[in-house]
């Protein structure tokens, strides 16, 4: 008997009283399931209904972030802010569970989080000394002001002497600001205030996606010790005053998707123990210091096993991905890092790094520098050209101690001027080859134009003709088999492969070739061979499809060797994608041909052989008073399709035929075959979704073609 929902909901409240002083949290979630805990409510501050004393529905949600949190936090939570301002720090008080994570989601665009105040208001100023006018309201310490969307300097001048554009903020006066001697309340001006964005401590299983945290007096997300198993993702933070986001010893976390810019320091840090962590797919750039050059826009301390992969790390006041303190054995793939004021990726006093397939173009010091006991580092796969070309630097440096260990192959190193590409050790090499037999390294890099779409635009796409382009190893620790836009490897036919290990058509850089399109000519089919008798009407059907879709601009008939003036017709339809053939041959006896064409921008073309017999034969299929109908050749669509695994159709012969079945992928590769015999009548084919060497294909669209004979067919089948 299966028990009722109020049997089951006094099982749980007997288990719960059994085990709540008994299990810790995480197990008490175990036992009680997923349902129990699971909750959601809601924050919109331009609700007019909204209340910060609840209840939180999408009707009545919270005024504020913090109200909301007050109330509800812990596993399973989800609180979901609605576009608007909110001027608040959101300090989070709990902790989430594995497979029930404490959720702040932000709904739609213009979710923002801005750590300060809106002092846009010319009542709220009163005239100073000079043309400087002071906000008594600021009775806190700010460290940034904002004019129009843009910081305006501090200055430490006094009040008479303040220097356009400036501000100082004195005790018992309050801000002082000298816009030249417009009142800063007609302007959009903002007074920085509260430190952080997201403020977590010791948490685990918190997911923060989808802000905008600005303006913040110290880091825009801030994870202090010990945070683990958080995720970062699709946030947008700016103008912090310090990271825009940091974790210090945090394990496991996850930083993704994240718009990083116009900070006081590093972009995105990882620092003091922190390890395990994933940084991918974020955008970090113009982050500077106000005094030293030493922003980054992603920079790791101390933080030794991470992965970082995909980034777009650009126009840093010092390096785009920067390794030290014993930042061991960090991976990185797919990244792009360029036009920083310092190098594209630096290791200091950093071991074990691994790079493959990154990208360091144009950065105003070298592209990879490896300084400092940086050593047992690994380069593969990466391009690295016109660096460090104003600051005699170089695309690649390795200096002695750095050298030890060290590790580079199948990489890409060029500069369009006479700057030399590579320093190793205490030489500088202005070609590859003079390198590589000083130092063992680079056998098969390359030293060339990498063909770029638009390297300064920073469209790091590869042109056709480009030498990176089939060049990569496949077979190198942690080679990705998917680009920095998710993209799979593909294989341009119009370049020899040059890499090594299982896919030897990998490229090199951050971004794979993708290969114009194969335009497939259409495909006709008619039977292929016609018997009937003398003075029988011969008539069949002829049919034509384009693979790809386009349109059939023309189907015709060609007589190969058929009677003069035979009389003999074809009609197609509107479309020509079909027609009909037809001819009374009269006495005419022996063997004729016809072929079928089908014309867009490419032809197809298919040819039918009659044979009529003298004496009385029986028609190929049909009684002996019907006219010579033919059976055709015919396939049937696939069937299942779209389709993860096998996919199958029935084909349909006039005869005993030998059959050839194919696939192709849509750049003209074939990928599998096979070649069977068949009886007259109904066969069923297959293709059980794997590659000849019996490889999973992937997801796409593939053409599986059938010939028999002079007859081909053509199936579009779709993979996921």
């Amino acid at each position: 008997m299966l028990p009722t929902s109020h049997a089951l909901a006094a099982v749980r409240g007997r288990l719960h009283a059994a085990v709540r002083a008994a299990v810790p949290c995480a197990v008490l979630i175990a036992l009680l399931g997923p349902a129990a805990h699971a909750q959601t409510f809601f924050v919109d501050a331009q609700n007019g209904a909204c209340s910060n004393s609840g209840p939180g529905t999408e009707a009545q949600p919270y005024c504020t972030i913090s109200a909301a949190l007050a109330a509800h936090k812990g596993p399973g939570i989800t609180i979901v802010v609605k576009p608007g301002i909110y001027r608040e720090q959101v300090t989070v008080p709990a902790s989430g569970a594995a497979g029930l994570p404490f959720v702040f989601q932000a709904q739609g665009p213009r979710v923002v989080i801005d750590g300060a105040d809106d002092f846009a208001n010319v009542a709220l100023w009163t005239p100073s000394l000079g043309t400087a006018f002071v906000a008594a309201g600021v009775t806190w310490t700010p460290k940034q002001v904002y004019v129009d969307g843009a910081r305006i300097a501090a200055t430490t001048s006094t009040p008479d002497a303040m220097p356009a554009n400036s501000w100082t903020w004195v005790g018992g006066t309050g801000l002082i600001v000298n816009l030249g001697g417009d009142n800063p309340g007609a302007h959009e001006t903002l007074v920085g205030r509260r430190n952080y964005g997201f403020n977590i401590f010791s948490k685990s299983f918190v997911t923060m996606d989808g802000f905008e945290i600005t303006r913040t007096e110290d880091r825009g997300i801030n994870m202090q010790n010990p945070c683990s198993d958080l995720i970062v993702s699709h946030n947008r933070v700016s103008f912090a005053n310090s990271y825009g986001i940091q974790t210090v010893n945090g394990q496991r976390i996850v930083i993704d998707g994240n718009t990083v810019s116009d900070c006081n320091f590093h972009g995105i840090g990882l620092t003091a123990g922190a390890t395990g962590c994933i940084v991918k797919n974020n955008d970090s750039f113009r982050n500077a210091h106000p005094t030293i050059r030493q922003a980054n826009g992603i920079y790791l301390f101390g933080a030794p096993g991470n992965t970082i992969s995909g980034n777009k790390l650009h126009e840093n006041q010092d390096t785009g991905l920067n390794f030290a303190g014993s930042s061991n054995d960090c991976i990185c793939f797919n990244n792009r890092s360029w036009a920083n004021g310092d190098h594209g990726y630096d290791h200091l006093q950093t071991t074990g790094t691994i790079h493959v397939n990154d990208v360091a173009y144009g950065n105003v010091m070298d592209g990879f520098s490896f300084e400092g006991d940086a050593g047992g580092a690994q380069l593969h796969n990466c391009i690295a050209i016109e660096n460090g070309v104003t600051r005699n630097e170089f695309d690649l440096w390795v200096d002695a101690n750095s050298s030890v260990g060290f590790v580079s192959d199948h990489n890409l190193f060029w500069n369009s001027g006479p700057q030399n590409p590579i320093k190793f050790v205490a030489t500088q090499y202005a070609t590859l080859a003079a390198y590589q037999a000083a130092s063992g390294q680079d056998a098969h890099s390359k030293q060339a134009d990498p063909r770029f779409v638009n390297g300064p635009a920073a469209d790091f796409r590869l042109l056709a003709g480009s030498p990176a382009i089939d060049a990569a190893a496949s077979n190198v620790a942690d080679w990705p088999a998917t680009d920095a836009a998710g993209a799979a490897r593909q294989d341009d036919p119009l370049t020899p492969d040059s890499g090594e290990g299982s896919c030897t058509f990998g490229d090199l850089g951050a971004l794979e070739f993708v290969p114009p399109p194969v335009d497939h000519a259409p495909t006709v089919a008619c039977p292929s061979l016609v018997k009937t008798s003398k003075g029988k009407l011969v008539t069949f059907n002829v049919t034509a499809s384009d693979a790809d879709g386009d349109a059939i601009q023309s189907l015709v008939m060609v007589p190969v060797k058929m009677p003069a003036n035979s009389g003999a017709t074809f009609t197609p339809n509107a479309t020509n994608t079909g027609g009909t053939f037809s001819w009374a041959p009269g006495k005419a006896t022996g063997t004729f041909s016809v072929r079928f064409v089908a014309a867009n921008a490419l032809q197809g073309s298919a040819t039918t052989s009659i044979q009529i017999a003298a004496g009385k034969a029986k028609a190929t299929s049909g009684d002996e008073g019907d006219p010579a109908g033919v059976p055709v050749i015919a396939m049937s669509q696939g069937y299942p399709n779209p389709s993860w695994g096998d996919v199958s159709f029935t084909l349909d012969l006039p005869e005993a035929s030998d059959v050839d079945l194919s696939v192709f992928d849509t750049q003209g590769r074939r990928v599998w075959q096979a070649s069977r015999s068949f009886g007259a009548g109904r066969a069923m084919l297959s293709w059980d979704g794997r590659s000849t060497g019996r490889q999973r294909m992937g997801t796409g669209i593939y053409l599986v073609r059938a010939q028999v004979g002079e007859t081909v067919l053509v199936r579009r089948v779709i993979r996921f």
